[in-house]
């Protein structure tokens, strides 16, 4: 997703106070391990589509965009669900599910702007930095479920 930056972040702040993500980091407990995984497993088709659209085609590099959607497919065809994410996932799913919608809208109400891009491209990079980092002791998880 790096590879997607298209204008410096600096001259994008006063966009980033207009959308609102769940996810923030924590640190990895045994009991948050399921919770990390089925997280993980929600945001990847969402990110995908998200990524998909005909806006997004329109608006980023064409071999970055390519590179991010390759790699995701990627991911969604390695993954292995267990019997502890079945139950563990529904309502996760269903929260992911709309707060990606949200991001949807963002970038529909900003029209696809350069800065609007670039509020959420670091923003859908988050979830994942330590996804793909095993040696990272943090993990994203959503803060309504962090809250309860």
């Amino acid at each position: 997703m790096r590879q997607l930056k298209s204008v410096p972040s600096h001259t994008c702040l006063k966009d980033r106070t207009y959308l609102r993500v769940p996810w923030e980091r924590q640190t990895i407990t045994q009991i948050q391990k399921t919770q990390s995984t089925c997280f993980h497993h929600q945001m990847l088709p969402q990110i995908f589509s998200l990524f998909s659209t005909d806006q997004s085609q329109a608006a980023w590099s064409h071999a970055a965009l390519h590179d991010l959607l390759s790699s995701l497919h990627h991911c969604l065809g390695h993954w292995k669900p267990s019997e502890e994410d079945n139950s563990a996932c529904l309502c996760l799913g269903i929260m992911v599910w709309k707060d990606v919608q949200s991001i949807h809208l963002y970038l529909k109400e900003k029209k696809h702007s350069c800065c609007a891009r670039e509020v959420v491209r670091p923003e859908m990079q988050r979830p994942f930095s330590s996804f793909h980092n095993p040696q990272v002791q943090e993990k994203v998880i959503i803060r309504t479920l962090s809250n309860q």
